[in-house]
C-alpha cells in the first residue's frame, strides 16, 4: 500500500538511470507507444514494426551503459538500424492502408527524430574515437579541440618548412651553376620556381 500511495504522489524508490535522462531514449519510448496506437491489423507486420521499435529503445539504453566510446558509437549505430527498420514498417502499414492515418504520420515524425538524434550521438562518439587513445574521466571537449588545433597548425607548419627548404635548394642550385661558369657556356636559363 506504501508503494502505491508513493507512486500515486509521484515518489517512487527507482533511481533514475542515465539513459531514461537522454532525450533520444525518451523519445524512443514515445514512438513505441504510438507504434502501438497504430493499431495494426496485418499481425505480422505488426509483431516487426513493435520488435524493431522496441529495439531503438533497448540498444539505446544499452549504449548508455557501455564504457568505450568504440563500443558506445557501434550501439547506437545498431540502434539507428533499428530506427530506420521502424520507419520503414511504418510507412509500408500506411502505403498499406494498416491502422490509423494519424498515429502513423505522428509515429513517422518521431522516428525521424530519434533517427536524427542518434545520428548526432554516432557522430560525437566517432570523434571521441578518433582522439588520443588514452581519455582521462577529467577531459572534456574542449581540451580535446586544443590538441586538434595544434595538430593542425604542427602539421601546417611542417608543410610550410617543405616548401621554404625547396626554395633554398632552387636558389642554391641556382648559385651552384653561376659559382662552376655554366650560365656563360649558353643562353641563361631561367628556372622556374616550384610553389
Amino acid at each position: 500500500m506504501a508503494f502505491a500511495l508513493q507512486v500515486q504522489a509521484g515518489m517512487t524508490s527507482e533511481i533514475l538511470l542515465p539513459h531514461e535522462k537522454l532525450l533520444a531514449y525518451q523519445l524512443a519510448i514515445r514512438l513505441l507507444g504510438e507504434v502501438q496506437e497504430m493499431k495494426i491489423a496485418d499481425g505480422k507486420l505488426r509483431d516487426q514494426l513493435l520488435r524493431a521499435a522496441k529495439s531503438v529503445c533497448l540498444n539505446i539504453a544499452e549504449s548508455v551503459g557501455r564504457f568505450s566510446s568504440a563500443d558506445k558509437r557501434r550501439v547506437y549505430a545498431i540502434a539507428r538500424g533499428e530506427c530506420c527498420e521502424t520507419a520503414a514498417a511504418i510507412d509500408v502499414a500506411r502505403a498499406a492502408g494498416e491502422g490509423d492515418p494519424e498515429q502513423g504520420r505522428a509515429a513517422r515524425e518521431t522516428a525521424g527524430r530519434v533517427y536524427a538524434l542518434l545520428t548526432g550521438l554516432i557522430r560525437r562518439y566517432d570523434f571521441e574515437t578518433i582522439g588520443p587513445k588514452t581519455n582521462h574521466p577529467n577531459q572534456n571537449e574542449h581540451e580535446l579541440d586544443i590538441g586538434h588545433e595544434k595538430e593542425h597548425q604542427h602539421e601546417l607548419d611542417i608543410g610550410h618548412e617543405k616548401k621554404h627548404q625547396h626554395e633554398l635548394d632552387i636558389e642554391h642550385e641556382d648559385e651552384n651553376e653561376n659559382d662552376h661558369g655554366l650560365s656563360s657556356i649558353g643562353p641563361k636559363v631561367h628556372r622556374r620556381r616550384r610553389p
